[in-house]
């Protein structure tokens, strides 16, 4: 069998997610070593790692932004090389990345073949939607963070031949939706006060707060505060009337494969998620540029609203993983 090393990027979830979904997969046909770099997620992760890498890294804050302060201080930028040139790249025949970047300096070094699964690779095709405003050094970042000559990139749609649909995880894809009424709420990068000071303008409903700094569960007026845990969440995702995120991937994936309304608000001075909310305007989902009173009338019209959008991300990670084999040695 191919010995293949998974490499994630640990920050945030969504590419903690999209690994749960391709690693028993990928085990399936090959002997499996697991890379994660950083540790800014929440998602139980099952498998054994057996690299951990260090690299930039970006914190979230509480204003609707990076913290960029937190970011300098947990970033590991100057042991990078030492990482690539101590790594026993002599074990594998394949280097599959999501977004890592130390692996992909790895095997362009080592002349292993690297294969990109990623929703960032979708931005190395010029079909990919992108807001009227481009940014040059978010377009660089994207292209050039962990490269490689091999990818197929995830997202909404199929832009182009090397763009793939979003890789939905069994509880989503198996999940019987409801609606109990409320919202489910994931905007990491705003203090919980600023969304309970908001969400106070709307005493007619129910919020679901996923706070990444609240440890117990917490009740304010019409909102309640959870403590993120990947079961938690999914039960308030699969059971709400609509869902209100930043501009990341996977939630709002997550949202249109189960039929929920969605409204996002993209982080500061992420371009990523600013892409990503010019390729849902396509779709008619609404998006503001920060929480506060300039969002009050169109945020209201939205909770009114009863128009929900559901597409059917067909089940695909077999392919995906059959296609990153093809490259091995």
């Amino acid at each position: 069998m191919k010995k293949v090393l998974y490499a994630f990027q640990g920050t945030g979830n969504g590419h903690a997610s999209r690994a749960l979904v391709l690693l028993p997969v990928l085990m399936k046909f090959a002997e499996v070593k697991i890379a994660i770099c950083g540790s800014e997620n929440e998602i139980d992760f099952p498998y054994p790692i057996d690299f951990y890498f260090q690299a930039p890294v970006f914190v979230f804050g509480r204003n609707g932004g990076i913290d960029w302060f937190e970011s300098f201080r947990k970033s590991k930028i100057f042991g990078i090389g030492k990482q690539i040139n101590s790594f026993p790249y002599q074990d594998f025949d394949l280097i599959i990345n999501d977004f890592e970047p130390i692996s992909a300096r790895i095997g362009k070094k080592r002349n292993i073949p690297v294969f990109s699964i990623s929703h960032q690779a979708a931005f190395w095709e010029d079909e990919t939607p992108r807001p009227l405003k481009m940014n040059f050094l978010g377009e660089w970042i994207l292209k050039n963070y962990a490269s490689s000559t091999k990818y197929l990139g995830v997202h909404f749609e199929k832009y182009s031949t090397r763009i793939t649909t979003p890789i939905i995880r069994p509880e989503i894809r198996n999940a019987v939706p409801e609606n109990n009424g409320h919202i489910t709420v994931y905007l990491p990068s705003y203090s919980d006060e600023i969304l309970l000071s908001f969400f106070n303008r709307f005493p007619q409903y129910r919020f679901h707060i996923f706070s990444k700094r609240s440890n117990v569960q917490v009740e304010k007026n019409n909102s309640s505060i959870f403590p993120i845990s990947s079961s938690g969440f999914i039960q308030s995702l699969t059971s709400c009337d609509g869902v209100l995120c930043g501009a990341g991937f996977e939630t709002p994936a997550e949202a249109l494969f189960l039929g929920k309304k969605l409204y996002v608000i993209p982080m500061k001075g992420q371009y990523e998620q600013q892409c990503n909310a010019a390729a849902l305007a396509f779709l008619k989902i609404p998006s503001s540029s920060g929480i506060g009173t300039s969002m009050e009338k169109k945020f209201r019209y939205w909770l009114l609203s009863e128009e929900k959008i559901q597409k059917n991300f067909p089940q695909n990670e077999e392919d995906v993983i059959k296609e990153a084999l093809k490259f091995a040695k």
